[in-house]
């Protein structure tokens, strides 16, 4: 398994591994061997930070989905098919503008 060293850098994590040298026949290995880095932003931190948010986020309310569940079962839940078209209209005039 490789070297791996994570080191913050300005606030964010820089990883580095040592890079597999191509000697010649022969020949010793130098004493500092080249080493590859990757620096993570404040960005990355920040989005990881979103995801973690998201995934806990409640997406469905089950409770209210249960209630309407009732409402239909015991024949009291109306559909007002102004709403419903209004609802309709809004969400494609926003997919609209989201693909200009």
């Amino acid at each position: 398994m490789a070297d791996i060293t994570i080191k913050p850098t300005s606030g964010s994590p820089k990883i580095e591994r040592p890079r597999a040298a191509s000697k010649p026949a022969g020949k010793a290995a130098s004493p500092a061997a080249p080493r590859d880095s990757v620096e993570l932003t404040s960005l990355s931190t920040e989005l990881m930070a979103s995801l973690s948010n998201l995934n806990d986020a409640q997406v469905v309310d089950t409770n209210r989905i249960e209630a309407i569940k009732q409402a239909i079962r015991e024949g009291r839940f109306k559909v007002n098919p102004e709403a419903v078209a209004d609802r309709l209209i809004a969400t494609v005039q926003d997919l609209v503008e989201k693909k200009n």
